[in-house]
């Protein structure tokens, strides 16, 4: 659940015509400058670019696509299915791009070469979901003789907003996941269907001990005071081909 989006920023920034040509609104709006429009009253905008000497012209359509993180996940979609299950969400609405990957450490565990088939990686999509849906189910695998070479004996299943760098898996492994997406509104809850069964044996640094692993769900969000991303805003072409 959420609550008020944050400020986005009432224009943007167009400066892509050749040199020497202008760019111009179609129809002015209030805080358009040079250069910089205002997409937030009327998005697509058209534009007329004159060449310098102003022999040519031509009208082109704009469109602003503002891109940020999906709200809802149901783990029905996977990008690709082999060697592994990549979970795909793609939520998008007429201007707001709602798309992502998800990230997982199913390619750091493919080196381990123990899975034969993608439903033996520690995170894959299964039946049994809310309402007869699909869902993800996270599974701690061991790593075989490759892990026990290297000191990692188990893989735990994950699934998580971000990016996973396997050719740092080995070497460090804390910086082999980069977590997060800009977020542009204010959380207020994690909601969502859960179930968990612990395995039949706990083990330590490859040895079996007492005691039982607990599920544990996190959401962690960091404020930003400025958007790097520029609020994740494009300007994209809707028609290369002029409306004259």
């Amino acid at each position: 659940m959420y609550q008020k989006l944050l400020n986005h920023p009432k224009q943007t920034s167009i400066s892509t015509s050749p040199t020497g040509a202008s760019i111009k609104p179609v129809r002015q709006l209030t805080g358009d400058e040079a250069n910089v429009y205002n997409f937030n009253d009327e998005n697509p905008r058209e534009f007329k670019v004159t060449s310098e000497d102003g022999a040519f012209s031509a009208t082109y359509t704009i469109k602003l696509w503002q891109t940020e993180m999906p709200l809802v996940y149901d783990f029905e979609t996977l990008s690709s299915d082999a060697p592994y299950h990549k979970f795909y969400e793609d939520k998008s609405s007429e201007n707001i791009i709602r798309r992502l990957e998800l990230a997982s450490g199913n390619p750091g565990f493919e080196l381990t070469k123990m899975a034969k088939t993608p439903e033996d990686y520690p995170t894959v999509q299964v039946n049994g979901g809310v309402n007869g849906g699909k869902c993800v189910k996270l599974t701690t695998k061991d790593t075989g003789s490759f892990g026990s070479m290297v000191k990692m004996y188990i893989a735990a299943g994950n699934l998580f907003v971000g990016s996973f760098e396997v050719g740092q898996a080995l070497n460090n492994a804390m910086k082999a996941t980069h977590f997060g997406f800009p977020f542009f509104y204010y959380p207020l809850k994690l909601e969502g269907w859960y179930k968990y069964k612990a395995g039949t044996n706990f083990s330590s640094k490859g040895e079996i001990v007492e005691g039982k692993r607990k599920i544990n769900v996190t959401s962690t969000v960091y404020y930003m005071k400025q958007m790097i991303m520029y609020n994740s805003l494009m300007a994209l072409l809707h028609s290369l081909h002029p409306i004259l």
